[in-house]
């Protein structure tokens, strides 16, 4: 993540340990040579890097709009959130085959982006070595694996946990336009609508107690892929002392059946 967070602004007192402490000690886990924990022979290792800093720079966004009093504007980042670490749960427990997918997943992308830019005239306009680039990509001979299924987040969420789907789609519903959106900014009244500049709530649930769950959860997946997993034991008494769950989604049997719970 980006920033440390900062300590809470009231002066309750509380035996409940500061979500926003636990965050720091988790990000403290990330050494500057994290680097030497990924196995270059795989394809896995890079992957799963950029994975899993995307994570943590969704979760500096999400604790930068909670600091600035914005929370509702940080559903986007919540849904990807959820994306992201199921993804990477993925990756852990499929490895390569992931990591095909989403290659063809790109490929896939990269003719859409050149069928649109030639019906536009627009594909000249961009420099020679993008154009080969693109034309590189659509060229590789890639396989189609079975679990491209998976890319669309609603078969991943089904894979994992099921019940992450009510979760996903209220999130949805702050990421596009939507009335549950709309009417946080108007509150009918008996004489019509209460109309308001900011939303309310401004917060329905805690951005820090979320964050630190689900920047747990990533660290917990990220560990099973770096080399020895360094963290196991930080992990687990940062879980300890913060009520955090240890275990992760893991993909469902294959002959299980569909929506069946899928955590250990």
């Amino acid at each position: 993540m980006s920033q440390r967070t900062t300590g809470r602004q009231d002066d309750s007192v509380s035996d409940d340990p500061n979500p926003e402490d636990g965050l720091n000690r988790l990000e403290a886990l990330i050494y500057p040579d994290l680097h030497r924990y990924i196995d270059p022979a795989t394809r896995v290792g890079p992957v799963a890097w950029g994975v899993f800093f995307t994570v943590t720079h969704q979760i500096a966004a999400v604790l930068t709009l909670h600091r600035d009093g914005l929370c509702f504007a940080s559903g986007p980042n919540r849904r990807t959130l959820l994306e992201y670490i199921l993804f990477l749960a993925w990756l852990a427990d499929d490895g390569e085959a992931a990591v095909d997918v989403l290659n063809r997943s790109l490929q896939n992308d990269q003719k859409s982006m050149a069928s649109q830019l030639r019906l536009t005239s627009q594909l000249d306009q961009h420099p020679e070595h993008a154009q080969d680039i693109l034309r590189q990509t659509i060229a590789e001979p890639l396989v189609p694996h079975p679990d491209e299924r998976l890319l669309k987040p609603s078969n991943l969420i089904e894979e994992y946990d099921g019940r992450l789907k009510s979760y996903y789609a209220a999130e949805s519903r702050f990421s596009h336009v939507s009335m549950t959106s709309v009417q946080h900014f108007m509150q009918p009244k008996p004489e019509g609508y209460e109309l308001s500049q900011v939303p309310a709530p401004k917060e329905a649930a805690s951005c820090a107690e979320l964050c630190l769950h689900l920047f747990s959860q990533a660290l917990i997946i990220f560990n099973e892929i770096l080399v020895g997993r360094p963290w196991t034991n930080d992990l687990a008494a940062i879980a300890a002392e913060y009520g955090l769950d240890t275990d992760r989604p893991t993909r469902r049997a294959k002959d299980a059946a569909p929506g069946a719970p899928s955590g250990r």
